[in-house]
């Protein structure tokens, strides 16, 4: 029977994980909407810096034309990093929530890695030096972690013959955690610095239909390609 290559991508893989976006950005929501939170301040945080990459080793899986197996190490440079994030604090205890979105690259000589984190993030602050016109503190110790959705864009070469380079976006589920120390200027104004390490661990699947006609569920994985990516980012930002 005639083999006819195509990039239909399995159906219940990608609905599984946007049904678990779905949950988790719908119970973030209600945390962040609840009444429960009346007696909240919102903030909005505008921040950049630096990433700085771990080792990262890109593993390949070759199952057809034919099986072949290999590896490539990515050494990665220091890169810019630059996000946004929307929170809630609670006024009446020290937690809030907060729902954050970022972009780093991550660059080799022989591949590239685009990473877009939304992360939502369960939040703890210290508020010290109070006063009456600072009454949540002028120091501001804080604490941030939670899932992330990673969707990362990722081109790299060929780690040898018969094995296809990666070039394919894929989103998968991580974890983000970071601290840091704001200092409230004013009500509605506070400059910080935050450290934050963010790890993933990337499956990119190339699917395509092996018969001459067959629907998403059908396909056969052709290659697979696993990176885990740990980053450690240096961030300065504003508050507002």
């Amino acid at each position: 029977m005639r083999t006819e290559p195509s990039n239909l991508m399995n159906g219940g893989d990608t609905m599984n994980r946007a049904n678990r976006y779905v949950v988790m950005c719908g119970i973030f929501g209600w945390l962040l909407l609840s009444p429960l939170h009346a007696a909240a301040e919102w903030f909005v945080d505008l921040y950049g810096g630096v990433a700085f990459p771990e080792r990262t080793t890109a593993h390949f899986d070759q199952r057809h034309p034919a099986p072949a197996t290999g590896s490539v190490s990515l050494n990665m440079g220091t890169a810019t990093t630059f996000g946004a994030r929307v929170g809630k604090w609670n006024d009446l205890v020290p937690f809030g929530f907060a729902v954050d979105v970022s972009y780093f690259q991550r660059k080799a000589s022989i591949g590239t890695l685009d990473v877009v984190p939304i992360s939502a993030l369960f939040m703890v602050r210290l508020p010290l030096y109070r006063s009456e016109k600072l009454p949540q503190g002028q120091l501001q110790p804080y604490l941030g972690i939670g899932p992330g959705l990673f969707v990362a864009n990722g081109s790299i070469a060929s780690p040898g013959a018969g094995i296809d380079p990666l070039s394919q976006t894929r989103t998968d589920f991580g974890f983000d955690v970071r601290t840091g120390v704001a200092w409230q200027l004013k009500k509605h104004l506070a400059l910080f610095s935050e450290y934050r390490y963010s790890n993933v661990n990337l499956r990119f699947l190339d699917r395509r239909c092996l018969v001459e006609s067959c629907g998403p569920v059908q396909t056969d994985i052709i290659s697979e390609t696993k990176v885990s990516l740990g980053t450690h980012h240096l961030l300065v930002g504003v508050r507002f």
